[in-house]
């Protein structure tokens, strides 16, 4: 009979066009009956149909706080449409926890952070997706993409499951004949194959975590084969593989790549290259090794295609292509080269980005004056795109402690010969620093401990306006030598290309019989950058107090560098030279020559050499040379009349990120009045507020001893005493 009634009801609603009084639950546990409501409540009102009565169905469901939703149609005692729901709530969520399988790529703290789900309440399996889903973002936002994120719930407690994938092996499909086996050495990708085939000794090197790749690696990969003149189509997958005795999860990268298909058999070919004007003819001629006609198949003829983009790639020109066809009896090998159209300049804060192109245009947030950063890159439009260039360009501005991030982008498409340069800058938000070169050697019979300690110090504010300024205060301290000065130097005085400096500072120097002091001005001329060479003159005017001497002092200097970082460099080169006039203002002339130089280059992974050496010299008169910490034997003072030094490093980046550190082995000679050595092992470490600080134990010779030594900042200007 109910049935009947329900049937009546239905048929009722729908020739009358009755609407819906109320709604009603049933198998509410936790959730109340008025939030429950408040979840169909748009619905009251509406049409009795079942349409709407599946609507509210969907939303209760859509909700997420509901594991099934029942409904039907009723009337109650007065005649008003009621539709009643049965429903079984999501369990209450006792507690949650990650469960992290893998080296933590990520902050468990961070990413327990963008978890949204709330103890003690009905599970909302929304919140769970958008948990996951944070989670996901928060590998993907911290570059690492081969990431499985799933829940599992028992007796209330919620475990979210995190593995992260390290990559097995490289693999393809489709090559045609070609040797993978280069294409995978071109790749350079660290695998955790090769960790577990590598000698155990080689694993000393080697850390687990760099076999998990970021996805700019995996790009950089794609873009590597897309490169490939003989390759149409280029296509990544991930397949899940369980090597035996392997406990890491692993997984391979599939490329799925389709090989181009000029022509069918073998064909009578004459080479016909169009739009080569960066390169030599017979450096194209040896390169490709065809001449005259020549029998060859579509593969040979893509290979040597490849050959000759692979020549622009190793004379460092960048984004080179070569498109191939053939017409009747001709191979036409097509070259795309790529010049500068133009540069332009995108700044970025907060992540919010602006564009600019010249001064006019406007950027909110930008605070460096877009001359200065002009002045620092080494390409220009129309400028050939080559990557010594851009090399160049990035070293000179992460050197000119303007900025906290570079980057520098060639956009340009594979058949355009003109080519968009971004550079890419993050501005220093802090503009006060502090750097310099410290240490401590043993400060020999007779002194204190403390008078071991020496070395140069700086406070100083850079580019606080946006015009490069710089202000600082200095302390040279040495065991007899103490100098105070305060400097300014401000790049493009009255829009010369030069850098302008001036000090102010105070001397003392004591010995054990007595003690001096005087005060001095320096001015000094530097050129802006030309091709990595920087020039420059000083002087310094000085006054003894004790004596009433008078004295000029002037200096000539060099400087040339190529490193890729000012802190903890891994490649590049380095060289400083410095001529010193004194005594100008009276009889005993002096003359001092110093130079030092370092040179970087990679080894193997993360390993990479460094040798560095500095010679000083008076060349005439009286005095001696002290080097600054970073250029004396470690653990040791040097100061003479003739200072020679020479260091050998082997140095293993064991940490990259926004601090990184290198483990330093190391041996150093020298010699002043004697020839001293030590070696040991250290820990270099790029302080964002310091600068590069190194601290470890030396073995001292001839003293035979272990002792810690400690150097602090990046080097000064030298010391002339």
């Amino acid at each position: 009979m109910k049935k009947v009634v329900i049937l009546f009801v239905i048929i009722s609603a729908a020739a009358f066009s009755l609407v819906i009084s109320k709604v009603q639950f049933k198998g509410l546990e936790n959730l109340s009956s008025d939030f429950a409501k408040s979840l169909v409540s748009s619905y009251v009102g509406s049409s009795a149909s079942l349409e709407s009565v599946d609507a509210m169905k969907k939303a209760l469901l859509e909700s997420g706080y509901f594991e099934s939703v029942d409904a039907r149609l009723d009337t109650d005692e007065n005649g008003n449409i009621v539709v009643i729901f049965n429903v079984k709530e999501n369990p209450i969520l006792k507690k949650w926890n990650l469960d992290i399988d893998g080296p933590n790529l990520v902050s468990k703290d961070d990413l327990a952070s963008s978890v949204i789900l709330k103890d003690g309440t009905v599970l909302n399996i929304n919140d769970l997706k958008e948990s996951i889903q944070n989670i996901a973002n928060l590998y993907r936002s911290s570059g690492y993409v081969l990431i499985e994120a799933y829940p599992e719930i028992g007796e209330g407690t919620l475990t979210i499951h995190i593995k992260e994938y390290a990559l097995w092996d490289v693999k393809f499909k489709d090559l045609d004949g070609i040797d993978e086996s280069s294409i995978k050495k071109e790749l350079n990708i660290k695998t955790l194959k090769d960790y577990y085939n590598a000698p155990f000794w080689m694993k000393w090197f080697e850390d687990k975590k760099d076999c998990y790749p970021s996805l700019s690696e995996i790009q950089r990969m794609i873009r590597i084969l897309q490169d490939k003149v003989y390759f149409s189509e280029v296509r990544v997958g991930v397949e899940k593989v369980n090597p035996k005795g392997v406990k890491e999860n692993a997984a391979d990268l599939v490329f799925t790549v389709k090989v181009r298909k000029l022509f069918d058999g073998k064909k009578d070919l004459y080479l016909k290259v169009e739009g080569a004007s960066l390169l030599k003819e017979s450096d194209i001629k040896k390169a490709i090794g065809w001449n005259g006609k020549r029998k060859l198949d579509s593969m040979e003829v893509l290979l040597k295609a490849q050959k000759l983009l692979d020549l622009y790639k190793d004379k460092g020109y960048m984004m080179s292509w070569v498109d191939v066809s053939v017409e009747n009896d001709t191979a036409i090998f097509k070259v795309y080269e790529k010049r500068i159209g133009s540069v332009e300049y995108e700044f970025e804060k907060n992540g919010e980005s602006c564009i600019v192109r010249d001064e006019r245009d406007s950027c909110p947030f930008r605070h460096t004056k877009l001359i200065l950063v002009k002045d620092l890159i080494s390409f220009k439009k129309g400028d050939p795109l080559k990557k010594s260039s851009l090399v160049s360009s990035y070293s000179a501005l992460s050197r000119s402690r303007y900025f906290d991030k570079v980057d520098i982008l060639p956009l340009g498409d594979r058949e355009s010969t003109g080519v968009t340069i971004r550079v890419k800058l993050t501005e220093k938000e802090k503009k006060f620093q502090f750097m310099g070169g410290a240490g401590w050697g043993p400060p020999g019979k007779g002194r204190k401990w403390w008078e071991g300690l020496m070395g140069q110090l700086q406070l100083s504010t850079i580019n606080p306006l946006g015009y490069g300024q710089s202000v600082s205060l200095s302390l040279n301290l040495g065991l007899d030598k103490k100098v105070v000065q305060i400097g300014y130097s401000i790049p493009r005085p009255f829009d010369a290309p030069l850098t302008l400096g001036s000090g102010f500072g105070y001397t003392y120097t004591s010995d054990a019989t007595s003690a001096t002091s005087s005060v001095y001005l320096k001015g000094s001329l530097q050129t802006l950058p030309i091709f990595d060479n920087v020039f420059g003159v000083s002087s310094k005017y000085s006054y003894d107090f004790e004596n009433g001497d008078k004295d000029l002092e002037v200096d000539l200097s060099h400087d040339y560098d190529t490193r890729n970082a000012p802190f903890l460099p891994t490649s590049g080169f380095r060289t400083k030279e410095i001529f010193t006039i004194d005594g100008i203002l009276k009889s005993d002339q002096s003359y001092t020559l110093m130079q030092s130089g370092e040179v970087h280059f990679p080894l193997y992974w993360k390993l990479h050499v460094a040798l560095r050496e500095f010679y000083g010299k008076v060349l005439k008169g009286e005095g001696e040379i002290t080097p600054s910490p970073r250029d004396s034997v470690r653990g040791e003072t040097l100061s003479g009349s003739e200072v020679i030094r020479g260091a050998l490093e082997l140095r293993f980046r064991i940490y990259d990120q926004e601090i990184p550190a290198d483990l330093v082995l190391f041996y150093d000679a020298g010699k002043a009045k004697d020839f001293v050595w030590s070696s040991g092992l250290g820990i270099g470490i790029a302080a964002p507020v310091f600068g590069e600080i190194e601290f470890g134990y030396a073995y001292r010779h001839p003293q035979d001893s272990f002792d810690l030594y400690f150097v602090l900042g990046m080097d000064l200007p030298w010391t002339s005493f």
